[in-house]
């Protein structure tokens, strides 16, 4: 009994996969920077305000 064809070969797959990392760990570093510039600001804030409730502040 012989097994179906697949698609691509273990060797041609190999280099896609490569791709497909690449892509992923560049879409996180993209979510990763939106989320920093989006909440930096709001952290920022956060902590001018705790500043200001301290004496000398």
């Amino acid at each position: 009994m012989t097994s179906p064809p697949s698609a691509l070969s273990a060797d041609e797959d190999l280099g896609a996969t490569a791709v497909e990392y690449a892509f992923l760990i560049a879409l996180i570093a993209a979510v990763i920077a939106v989320a920093v510039g989006n909440f930096g600001g709001f952290v920022a804030t956060l902590f001018e305000a705790a500043q200001e409730g301290f004496p000398g502040g």
